[in-house]
Order: structure tokens, then sequence, then C-alpha cells
């Protein structure tokens, strides 16, 4: 089905959001005129009444949540998979709040340009206020995406996710890497490695396409990645290191990997390193550059790009490990090779 049936009107107000896919609103320039309607043009209705499947997912861009995130009125319940919408009420009759759903449910699905988009069916959509469709209706992507998998047999089947968000593939590769240096008679590479239950709200897909939500996402992987860097690995390389006048841990680990791994083929540790270079740069990187990045690319898509090439990174490294003598015969708890890992 196209989203041009279902677009907003334009006599409605529209929120102004930069890089947002081009939508049509041919055929729909004013509501249709029925005593029922009252002349509210209820777009998400009108389609349901038409006949389009109910547990058809629409996509609408990360900006349609804004609204809600803004309004004290409401709560976003969401995690990596799927989310809600409430609303507050205060009742004349008690001194408690009612809670209203605004939406029961919306999921999560991967847009080529957009990254992380939001997938609702339209029977959620149906059931909002003429306001709240129009709303939604002004976000709307008229532009394949794919829905999660995992949010559609769950909504559908009531099925177990099958997929691990690739935050979680990352800190379970980071947790290998430290027994595979262990094997190697080293200290652990990194110092603090948290399961993916205990890890910052922060390290995960973003909820919100903004500055601030991007940095405190960066901070948190920089974290992770090389501030926890333990220097105490490199102890029989401290002599040298100090020579070289070599004292961040991350110069240490670039000057030991590309020593210590001898192969024909460069091309995968050097990507690993400027990975890691790229989160220092984003780290300190000023706000005035992180603002004109976003018109050119929205911060869920370079999420995508970044988390893609550090999960790389992190195969790489692991393999490399895996190679040591002492290694040979180590069999990880999990099979880190067969996960099924999501970005987005």
């Amino acid at each position: 089905m196209s989203a041009q049936s279902i677009a907003a009107n334009p006599s409605q107000g529209t929120e102004h959001k930069r890089h947002r896919p081009v939508r049509s609103t041919k055929g729909i320039s004013s509501a249709p005129a029925t005593a029922e309607r009252n002349e509210i043009f209820e777009p998400f209705s009108l389609q349901q009444q038409r006949g389009t499947a109910d547990l058809l997912p629409l996509h609408f861009e990360l900006q349609v949540l804004e609204r809600y995130w803004q309004d004290p009125a409401y709560r976003i319940h969401a995690s990596h998979l799927q989310g809600s919408i409430v609303r507050r009420q205060r009742s004349a009759h008690s001194a408690l709040n009612s809670v209203q759903r605004v939406l029961p449910s919306f999921g999560f699905a991967d847009h080529s340009t957009q990254g992380r988009v939001v997938a609702v069916f339209i029977s959620y959509l149906a059931r909002l206020s003429a306001a709240d469709q129009q709303h939604w209706a002004n976000h709307l992507i008229d532009a394949p995406c794919t829905t999660h998998a995992d949010y559609i047999s769950l909504q559908l089947e009531g099925s177990w996710p099958t997929h691990r968000p690739v935050f979680e593939a990352c800190l379970l590769e980071m947790q290998e890497i430290n027994q595979l240096s262990l094997g190697m008679q080293r200290a652990p590479l990194w110092q603090h490695t948290p399961n993916y239950a205990e890890s910052s709200s922060a390290f995960g897909f973003l909820l919100r396409d903004s500055t601030e939500s991007w940095h405190s996402f960066i901070e948190q992987l920089f974290e992770y990645s090389i501030e926890s860097l333990n220097s105490e690995f490199f102890e029989r390389e401290q002599a040298y290191f100090q020579k070289q006048g070599i004292r961040h841990p991350l110069g240490m680990f670039s000057t030991w990997i590309r020593h210590a791994f001898c192969a024909d083929d460069k091309a995968p540790v050097e990507h690993l390193l400027n990975t890691l270079k790229r989160i220092q740069s984003e780290q300190f990187k000023p706000k005035a550059v992180r603002d004109s990045e976003q018109e050119k690319e929205s911060y869920s898509h370079q999420q995508r790009q970044l988390m893609q090439e550090v999960y790389t990174a992190l195969k790489t490294l692991r393999s490399i490990f895996a190679l040591h003598p002492a290694n040979q015969e180590r069999k990880a708890p999990i099979d880190l090779d067969a996960l099924q890992v999501s970005f987005y």
C-alpha cells in the first residue's frame, strides 16, 4: 500500500525536520466531508474502513515521538525492540492520576538513509485521536522500510526474539576478548565490560535524533571501548612504551597490535584501529561540528554505520586473540559467530 493515500493534510501545521524522506500529499488536500466525521480528517481510521489490513505496519520518522517526549503529560516506555505511549490524566474524583494508553505498541524498522524509524500497525494508528492521527501522518515515510522481524513475530505470534541488539553483541565480544587475554597470560584488555542488562541506557539505539542523545551515546561508547582500556595488559611492554613516550592505552594498543600480529593483509587491523580512532574523534568533536553533520545525515543513520564498524572491529580482534597458541582449545560459552545481530 502506498503512503500517498494517508499523507498529511497540508492545511495542518507540519513540524520542521531536516533530511526528511519525500512524501506525497497528492489527492488528499482536504478532509472528507462526511457527517460521521464532522469534517475531521482521520487518515488511518479512514484507511482501515476502506479495508486496509489491520496488521499492515506503516513507517514514520523517529521525530514523530518528539512531541510525546517533550510533553510532561505523556510517557514513552521503550526497549530496543518495542515501545508504547501513555498519557497521565488528573481525575476530578480521585487524588490519583489515571493512565490512558495513547498508542499500545510501536516497533522499529530500518530505512536506507534515515537509519532507525518507527513502525506501527494500522490497527493501532486508527485508535488515535484525530489530532494524533494528523501528527503521525505528517511524519509518514513514503519509501521502503524493513520492519524488525522480531517485532512482527512478537506481535503476531508472541514469539521470543531471535536477534541480539548490536550493543549486546559488542559487549559479548569484549567479554570474550578479555577471557582470551587471560589465556595469553595477560591482564584483561578492558577493565570494565558490563553485561548488556547492566549497561548504561545511553549505550543503545537512539530514541531521539538529537545532538544530546548522540553525545550521550558517544560518551558511553568511548568509556567502554577506549577509556576502559587496561594499561596492565601491556605490562611486558611498559619499558619500551616509556622509552618511546607512549602513555595513553590506545597508543599502547595500536603499537602493540601492529607488532604482535603479523599478517600479509594489514587491512583488518588498520580498520580496527581506525574505528577506535573514530570513536575518540567523535568524543572530542565540537558541538558545532556535530550540528553541521546532522544537517547532512541523521544521527540514527550515523549510529548504525558506526556500530557496524565497531562490531566488525571487535570480531576481528577476537579472531586475532583466538589465534594465540594458548587459546587454541578454548570454547566460548556462546557461539558468537552464530549470533543473529540487529542494527536497528
